[in-house]
């Protein structure tokens, strides 16, 4: 079907809030629209059979997106207010850790950016939640950490390889 115009907004499922930004640059064939440029609408009335947009996905944690549109044939006849599948979030896991030996102590610090579990493994032992650890040996230890992401299928790991002098270490993990 042929149409003249059209309008389109990427909108939070949640809470039908404006989400997202149309980007036009170099195009001549639509412009962005709204605060932010959430939505776009044709620049010409010739008649169209599609259209190729450039929509930039919102940063993490909105959910859902959702687009809501209209097109319009000519003056009287139009349809608005119609919707499309919603498109699931696609979540990437950031994983950060950093480790100091300071005296008889080693911290370990680990952070993500989405909520989930952090695991540790000490010397090739079993992963289990993190926790201090007491009474190791002077020489080198190895701990495996394991994040699981909640509602996710992946996981992501990191390594820390921490060594102690001839003393009794207690090293703590946070």
């Amino acid at each position: 079907m042929d149409f003249k115009g059209f309008m389109i907004q990427g909108r939070a499922r949640s809470d039908d809030s404006p989400v997202g930004s149309f980007d036009a640059t170099g195009r001549t064939d639509y412009q962005p629209q709204c605060s932010g440029d959430t939505a776009a609408t044709h620049t010409s009335r010739a008649e169209k059979t599609s259209v190729d947009l450039t929509w930039k996905a919102p940063t993490a944690g909105t959910g859902e997106v959702c687009f809501r549109f209209a097109f319009v044939d000519h003056f009287t006849l139009f349809w608005d207010n119609l919707m499309t599948r919603c498109l699931k979030e696609a979540t990437s896991v950031i994983v950060n850790g950093s480790s100091s030996t300071s005296g008889d102590t080693a911290t370990i610090t680990l952070s993500a950016n989405v909520k989930g579990t952090w695991q540790c493994s000490l010397d090739v032992g079993p992963f289990e939640l993190c926790h201090m650890y007491s009474g190791l040996s002077a020489g080198t230890h190895t701990i495996n950490a394991r994040f699981s992401p909640s509602g996710l299928p992946q996981t992501a790991s990191k390594q820390f390889n921490v060594t102690f002098a001839d003393f009794t270490p207690f090293p703590t993990v946070i």
